[in-house]
């Protein structure tokens, strides 16, 4: 296998602002959540850059408001636990935390040790400078390693629907502390941004998207998402659009399911032009279950 493998921050762009536009959308008479705890489980595959994860998390929920109804405040709620995100290039454990205050607004934190193995033929890929090459042929040659460090991410979203449209555009920062991981030079080659960083370093992250409502059992959704990546340290950039489609529904009383699509084009980007004829695809599929 040729390229290595990881986990672009799109993988949380599939699933968060199309989740939380989603709630903003939910008018009912009774709250939508109820104290309790819940797992959710994800797989997500992508190509150009090709990679998978697969993301886990267990947290308990804490409604907000039980004095108040309405669509502001049916899926208002605190959301805390522990998260996991695998993949054949590194292992994230973290710690999060995700209020929303009210249905169009809200904020999320988590803080947890990023891990790095060259088990597979992957793992931490040093690299000389933000300049230097990061395509498929310059990490496959490069020296790789095991490293351990601290990622950090915050992230706040707005949503909201009208009619059958909704919408959503999540801001994130992620930053990463990996001074103390790994053995070589000051810089080395992150797979979330796809790019150079600093070993103390971070990058911004704004998905927006537009989608509208085909059916309501199941839930079928069709849109536009837009991604923007961008490195204060160096000023990399890359934009991405893409089609996207979600169908979601309920198995039971406790476990929901639902599966996302997208396809699309980079609109700027060092290495995937869409003039070279590279294109964007992912898939990801997941559940959540209240225990």
């Amino acid at each position: 296998m040729r390229k290595i493998v990881f986990l672009v921050f799109v993988c949380a762009a599939l699933a968060r602002p199309f989740i939380y536009a989603e709630e903003a959308a939910e008018k009912t008479a009774e709250k939508t959540y109820v104290p309790g705890w819940s797992f959710s489980q994800n797989l997500a595959t992508q190509m150009n850059p090709t990679g998978f994860s697969l993301d886990t998390r267990i947290f308990y929920t804490w409604p907000l408001y039980a004095e108040k109804h309405g669509p502001l405040w049916d899926s208002c709620r605190v959301e805390a636990g522990l998260a996991n995100s695998l993949t054949p290039a590194f292992d994230t454990v973290s710690v999060f935390v995700r209020a929303e205050p009210v249905a169009f607004f809200d904020f999320a934190a988590s803080a947890g040790l990023r891990a790095y193995s060259d088990a597979l033929g992957f793992g931490f890929t040093p690299s000389a400078d933000y300049d230097a090459p990061w395509d498929t042929r310059s990490r496959k040659d490069a020296e790789k390693g095991s490293a351990l460090g601290l990622r950090y991410n915050f992230s706040a979203t707005l949503k909201g629907a009208t009619g059958p449209f909704v919408f959503g555009s999540t801001t994130g920062y992620t930053l990463y502390d990996m001074r103390k991981g790994g053995r070589g030079a000051d810089y080395y080659y992150d797979p979330n941004a796809d790019t150079v960083l600093k070993r103390f370093d971070g990058f911004l992250v704004n998905d927006s998207l537009v989608l509208y409502t085909l059916a309501d059992v199941p839930v079928i959704r069709a849109g536009l998402i837009h991604t923007f990546l961008y490195v204060p340290g160096s000023r990399y950039a890359s934009r991405r659009l893409c089609l996207i489609g979600r169908v979601e529904g309920n198995l039971n009383h406790r476990v929901k399911a639902f599966a996302t699509i997208l396809g699309g084009v980079f609109l700027q980007d060092r290495y995937y032009s869409v003039e070279e004829g590279k294109i964007y695809a992912a898939v990801q599929a997941g559940i959540t279950a209240n225990l």
